[in-house]
């Protein structure tokens, strides 16, 4: 709670979601987010940041959508779908993965071994390829023209499988 108190004591409001893909409850509910569930993922986290902003009436200014490493996917999804903050006017992702259809088809990277369950083959497979140009932030922030969401991204220099320039690519 310290990280978050200066927000809070200023009527910010802090929400921990839990959707589609993520390992906190059954290995279908996790399964069902990977891959070509990741379109769902982003629907998920954006129903669970408009539910908090009805609940604790902290509008879209004051909403910060924060990820980190593959918590990006969604931070990134979320602030290029709406770029002009009408969702969340405010962004904070630390060492975010956000390039996945280039990182997963260069096979010299050391995620695009690992994830395969979570992202498929798109190199291999056009299914996977083409759903990963539906809701990675890459893509869909090649198509803005301009992101009105404020950003702080930190990067890692030693993390040895989101690489430092993929902070900086975003």
């Amino acid at each position: 709670t310290f990280r978050w108190q200066p927000l809070l004591h200023r009527g910010w409001a802090v929400v921990i979601g839990m959707w589609r893909g993520g390992g906190d409850h059954t290995p279908e509910w996790e399964d069902a987010g990977r891959c070509h569930g990741r379109e769902q993922e982003l629907e998920d986290a954006e129903a669970v940041v408009r539910a908090a902003q009805d609940v604790t009436g902290v509008s879209p200014e004051k909403t910060v959508l924060y990820g980190r490493s593959a918590g990006g996917l969604w931070v990134g999804g979320l602030v290029a779908k709406y770029p002009d903050g009408s969702l969340a006017g405010n962004a904070y992702m630390e060492v975010p993965y956000l390039d996945v259809l280039r990182t997963t088809t260069n096979p010299r990277l050391p995620l695009t071994l690992i994830e395969t369950d979570e992202f498929g083959l798109p190199a291999q497979r056009v299914a996977d390829f083409a759903s990963i140009l539906k809701w990675s932030p890459m893509e869909l922030l090649d198509t803005l023209k301009e992101v009105k969401v404020k950003q702080i991204i930190r990067t890692g220099l030693n993390d040895s499988e989101v690489f430092a320039y993929e902070s900086a690519k975003w």
